[in-house]
């Protein structure tokens, strides 16, 4: 089927592509792609086949050709491939020749993508008369990443046979629980429990952070059942994350169940840091105490007029690194002893130690702040707490 999208900006993604600039990665950071077919499928029935890429750095676009038999198949559409979270849209895809497609994917704008995935996603229909095996072969592919530069890889092709109703029998896979979770790894666990008629099965899983996955390991061909495995790396601590097994034999692709495993955290045994303590806005009923701590943890001030405390400031069970607890209802004229405590995220907990603040002396409460004074024998004044009397001709109670 010939397919042309007349898009200038697709013509001019091709042309920047076929001649992008840049240097070749080294020759150390090479990426691998290649077909992943069913072994075989039924004749007059639809199926896919990936165009799978590894250990991709910085992808933005690419270009390679697909060719196969096209007496026993034919390419119906070609559509998005997905590496990580990132949709590979097809720009174009063209017949250049018998069999043999031209096609064309560029990541949108210019972030780049690094992972593994698919580059594009070939749906083809099988024959309704002939049986055979076609091979599946790519050719002339060319990468760039999102600074220009060729991305090396390897091309490899792969085969899909068409046979008649009779003949297929699809394999059969299990899942199986995670082994030797870690804080940001895992190892995903299956089972081939059937080849089916297929003399060679392709497994591997899906996995991702919903039951939509969204990421693939690494393809493995089996030849005979039994277990098989792949690790994963470079997960995040606490984290669920969905996985199942796949096999591609005969017929179409055995799916198991979902299944989840939950990264293992961290063990935090490390008590917050606490740093400059202080009490500032000084009455005579009250103080505001802060201070700071390394990690993100909780603010509660212990205080009394001994080192013994007695007291203590409703719990702020917020997790903040700047704390600020203000004291009230306090004793005017006293000195407080107080220290802080907080607890971080997995309830380690931090003391501070003892320091003290003087509350405020009250304002004309009678305390003697100067004595009297005979003016010209006739009285006296005298100063309480800042009030001022003034006596004359007898004795006063104060």
């Amino acid at each position: 089927m010939n397919r042309t999208i007349l898009m200038v900006s697709v013509v001019l993604g091709a042309v920047a592509l076929l001649l992008g600039g840049g240097s070749p990665a080294l020759a150390g950071d090479v990426s691998s792609v290649k077909i992943v077919a069913p072994t075989a499928v039924v004749q007059d029935s639809d199926f896919a086949v990936g165009v799978d890429i590894g250990d991709v750095t910085a992808f933005d676009a690419g270009q390679f050709d697909v060719s196969f038999d096209e007496s026993l198949l034919q390419l119906d559409d070609v559509t998005a491939g997905q590496i990580g979270a990132t949709q590979i849209p097809v720009d174009l895809w063209n017949k250049i020749g018998t069999g043999t497609y031209r096609i064309i994917v560029n990541v949108p704008d210019f972030p780049g993508v690094s992972g593994s995935g698919s580059l594009a996603v070939l749906q083809f229909h099988a024959a309704s008369s002939a049986v055979g095996t076609s091979p599946v072969n790519l050719s002339n592919g060319f990468l760039n990443d999102n600074q220009g530069a060729e991305i090396v890889a390897t091309w490899t092709g792969g085969s899909v046979s068409v046979r008649d109703n009779l003949d297929i029998i699809a394999p059969s896979v299990v899942t199986r629980g995670a082994t030797n979770v870690a804080t940001t790894s895992a190892i995903l666990n299956g089972n081939l429990a059937s080849k089916g008629t297929a003399d060679n099965v392709t497994v591997y899983f899906e996995w991702g952070l919903t039951a939509s996955y969204g990421n693939v390991t690494a393809a493995e061909t089996r030849s005979a059942i039994g277990t098989f495995s792949a690790n994963l790396t470079g997960l995040i601590e606490g984290i669920p994350y969905h996985f199942r097994a796949v096999a591609l034999g005969d017929g179409s692709p055995a799916h198991s169940y979902d299944a989840i495993l939950t990264t293992a955290r961290w063990a935090d045994t490390t008590a917050p840091v606490i740093s400059a303590v202080n009490s500032s806005d000084i009455t005579v009923s009250g103080s505001t105490i802060t201070w700071t701590t390394n990690e993100e943890a909780t603010s509660q001030v212990e205080y009394g007029l001994t080192e013994e405390y007695g007291s203590r400031s409703t719990l702020d069970a917020n997790l903040v690194n700047s704390h600020s607890v203000a004291l009230t209802d306090l004793e005017a004229g006293e000195t407080y002893h107080y220290r802080v405590i907080c607890k971080d995220v997995a309830n380690n907990e931090a003391v501070s130690a003892d320091a003290t603040f003087t509350t405020a002396a009250p304002s004309g409460d009678g305390t003697l702040t100067w004595a009297w004074l005979l003016i010209g024998g006739l009285g006296a004044v005298v100063v309480l707490g800042g009030a001022v009397y003034f006596f004359r001709g007898r004795q006063t109670q104060l």
